[in-house]
């Protein structure tokens, strides 16, 4: 989680970069399952005014560029994950641990995504994710783009 959060910092960080005024919420850890319950309903990466953006970042090659993801796909985020959250996210916005690259994948593409059952090393469990192809990324500048015009 810290290595995450560290990585919306520098998402955000480019956001200002492009004149987008952006907030990194503290990182809090939850202490009990209740609290889990209302982490995944509440908790934010980003906040751009009222717009909401998650970040995921992966320890592969890519750029800016979605056509440049060295798979066909893209992992979201866990459907409970994503279904738990109070507020949707704007996008998700994809770093590259290696490049810095980012792209987003916008949340109204949610109606093409697919379920699939995967192992999270992390968590060291299976759970259900959403998958997108990588049709659905977006150039990063194309989110600056957007949060301009609705500032």
């Amino acid at each position: 989680m810290t290595k995450g959060h560290r990585f919306n910092e520098i998402v955000s960080l480019r956001l200002k970069e492009s004149g987008i005024d952006s907030i990194v919420p503290d990182l809090e850890f939850a202490q009990s399952k209740e609290q889990i319950k209302d982490f995944t309903a509440n908790e934010k990466d980003i906040l751009v005014g009222d717009e909401v953006l998650e970040v995921k970042s992966r320890n592969l090659y890519f750029t800016d560029d979605p056509s440049s993801f060295p798979y066909d796909d893209l992992i979201i985020d866990t459907v409970s994950g994503f279904e738990g959250k109070a507020k949707k996210p704007l996008a998700y916005v994809m770093v590259s641990q290696k490049t810095g690259g980012m792209f987003v994948v916008p949340s109204y593409t949610s109606e093409s995504w697919r379920v699939e059952v995967k192992y999270d090393r992390d968590r060291q469990h299976e759970d259900r994710f959403y998958l997108a192809s990588t049709s659905n990324g977006r150039p990063f500048n194309s989110l600056v783009k957007h949060l301009k015009e609705i500032a």
